[in-house]
């Protein structure tokens, strides 16, 4: 499927109110599939503005992990992410994403890394990637969630990388 073809997909997908509530969590790193054992939404850097999270989606609980998907959100400072959902739509430019306030997009980045085969790609590289993240309600340390983010394929260095996904409920364990 070439770029153009996933990027339309995803944004119908994105736009059309497509519930994934009942999507269990699949996905696939350079065509790979990819199940995450570790999942973990962390409060990230804060400001008198506004705040971050970062979402992490790990192979495994350590610092380097041998695969994961990471996203970074942003909100007005002071917010919670609970019951909220973020956007990034497959397009370059800032001013088309929705934003937390002007030109500070809700969706400030996200990244797939994978070790073994060399691969990194991320919001910088590849602009025609699609993501929503929603939020549900915090129960003890732990919150739900769905996602939806695709990448298509592209360079990666030296190789063409297979597109990638990960798309799906998930239970994230609260990090602070």
């Amino acid at each position: 499927m070439n770029k153009l073809v996933v990027a339309l997909v995803t944004t119908l997908v994105l736009t059309s109110g497509i519930s994934l509530a009942s999507a269990e969590l699949t996905g696939n790193i350079g065509g790979v599939p990819y199940t995450p054992a570790v999942i973990k939404l962390e409060r990230g850097a804060a400001d008198k503005s506004y705040d971050t999270y970062n979402l992490l989606f790990l192979s495994e609980d350590a610092i380097f992990p041998a695969r994961q998907i990471f996203v970074k959100i942003a909100m007005r400072h002071g917010k919670l992410p609970d019951g909220k959902t973020f956007r990034k739509f497959p397009n370059t430019e800032t001013s088309d994403q929705p934003s937390v306030f002007e030109g500070f997009p809700e969706v400030q980045a996200w990244s797939i890394e994978e070790e073994e085969r060399g691969i990194r790609m991320n919001h910088v590289f590849v602009k025609q990637a699609a993501l929503q993240v929603s939020f549900g309600k915090r129960t003890g340390k732990t919150i739900s969630g769905t996602i939806s983010l695709t990448v298509p394929a592209g360079p990666n260095d030296e190789q063409d990388v297979k597109p990638s996904s990960l798309i799906g409920n998930f239970i994230a364990t609260l990090k602070n």
